[in-house]
């Protein structure tokens, strides 16, 4: 872990590398931290997309093999890595995080995540058409009637969708019928369609 200083140094805590799993914290005053592992695909991922699950809590950037790659914050925290994994194939990853991606943060945090998942584009769309409506529904200062408009609307969405179901390709099917209740509902809609403001977006 380090501090910056105004000069943009960076003063260490300690030069030693130390071990830390997802669930343990890292952290304190004005912290900032350095992270990094090689990572590599396991044979079963092999010939799919992938993506790498990574959140540290706070705000950071990813680098992989060197290179600047991806930020890190609560809502880019899933890093596409390729579109046909190979066996074996392995990634030098280094993170550099702060303490905060916006102000009243705790000073401690947790490791929150670190895995390699396959990354589904179609189901992620729907995901973020999802999300964006819902994120608009909870804007402070919308008018009572568009916000009516967006719950009855994601409710009528998301209704049919069984949060018991297992499996994948179910939880799959429900999910694409809801992203297309809500295009034709809310995003194909002229509410929020105004003189000098920006149509809702996904």
């Amino acid at each position: 872990q380090f501090e910056y200083t105004q000069k943009r140094e960076r003063i260490f805590e300690d030069m030693d590398w130390k071990p830390i799993q997802v669930g343990q914290t890292w952290g304190g005053l004005e912290a900032s931290a350095l992270f990094r592992c090689k990572a590599t695909i396991p044979e079963h991922f092999k010939g799919k997309p992938v993506a790498l699950k990574l959140y540290f809590n706070g705000d950071g950037l990813l680098r992989i093999d060197g290179k600047a790659y991806h930020g890190l914050d609560p809502f880019r925290d899933a890093v596409f890595l390729t579109d046909c994994a190979q066996d074996g194939e392995t990634y030098n990853l280094e993170a550099e995080c702060y303490i905060m991606w916006h102000f009243g943060e705790g000073e401690i945090k947790t490791f929150e995540s670190s895995h390699f998942a396959v990354y589904d584009p179609e189901l992620n769309d729907a995901y973020w058409d999802l999300r964006s409506a819902f994120n608009v529904m909870m804007t402070e200062g919308l008018e009572q009637e568009l916000i009516d408009f967006l719950r009855e609307s994601l409710a009528e969405a998301t209704k049919p969708i069984d949060q018991r179901a297992t499996d994948a390709q179910s939880v799959r099917e429900m999910a694409l019928r809801a992203q297309k209740i809500v295009r034709e509902k809310i995003y194909k809609s002229d509410s929020f369609k105004r003189r000098g403001m920006i149509h809702l977006c996904g």
